[in-house]
């Protein structure tokens, strides 16, 4: 702030402190100062080296601030700019995450299955938009492509704070896929790995149904722990009811 009130607008290099002051206020969490920081350098230096990482940050801090229809026409004006750009590829998943936080799916996937085709590696997608592309295929019934997308996530990062959602999701799309030997296995590895709480409960009942619904699935004998909630359905179901008596 003091440099700009040394070198006012416009002037050789102060582009530059734009661009730290928005990464600055960024790494605060002050992202109305920050977006105002990056259109300030956008608007005045149009021949900034910044300012292809400037239009891209801009359209994702609306993204983060909710305000999800700016955000599709800012990075819609990056990729028109730069299609082949440094931030191409964040620029399709976060347009497929707008899509999916507006609940227009057939955009969401639209998106996020052109940047699946360009960009196969997932190791650097955010997070938060890495478990919103597994649940959006999960919820428009592309359970194969969900269980792909959540397993990816467990292997990236099996300890951090999605990873017994995305855990969780994985054994359920395997289930909705119809692969119940497998869905077995994760959910008996699941209640190993989180013995309690909601999930590992719920994990339990998915195996007490399938051993109502899908009788007989062969395995090999003692490989699987918890696996008597499959063998002996109406035991886990009493279990259940005994310790949630007024859970619906």
């Amino acid at each position: 702030k003091m440099l700009l009130q040394l070198y006012p607008d416009p002037a050789g290099g102060i582009d530059a402190v734009y661009y730290r002051m928005a990464l600055s206020y960024e790494k605060l969490n002050f992202y109305y100062e920050a977006a105002a920081a990056w259109e300030r350098l956008i608007l005045t230096y149009p021949a900034s080296a910044f300012l292809p990482e400037a239009m891209f940050r801009v359209g994702d801090i609306l993204r983060q601030t909710g305000k999800y229809n700016r955000a599709v026409e800012r990075l819609s004006a990056y990729l028109k700019k730069y299609p082949d750009g440094k931030y191409a590829k964040i620029s399709y998943f976060v347009m497929g995450d707008c899509y999916y936080r507006m609940r227009k799916g057939d955009l969401a996937g639209k998106w996020y299955d052109e940047a699946r085709k360009k960009w196969p590696e997932l190791y650097d997608i955010p997070k938060a938009i890495f478990i919103n592309m597994g649940a959006h295929y999960f919820e428009v019934g592309r359970f194969n492509e969900a269980f792909h997308v959540f397993s990816g996530y467990v292997s990236l990062y099996p300890a951090d704070e999605f990873s017994k959602t995305a855990y969780y999701k994985m054994a359920r799309a395997c289930e909705e896929a119809g692969q119940a030997l497998l869905a077995l296995k994760l959910y008996s590895l699941f209640i190993g790995k989180y013995p309690t709480g909601r999930e590992s409960e719920e994990c339990a009942l998915a195996m007490a149904t399938l051993g109502v619904s899908k009788p007989g699935i062969k395995f090999p004998a003692n490989i699987l722990p918890n696996i008597n909630d499959y063998l002996e359905p109406l035991q886990t179901y009493d279990r259940i009811l005994a310790k949630n008596p007024e859970d619906e």
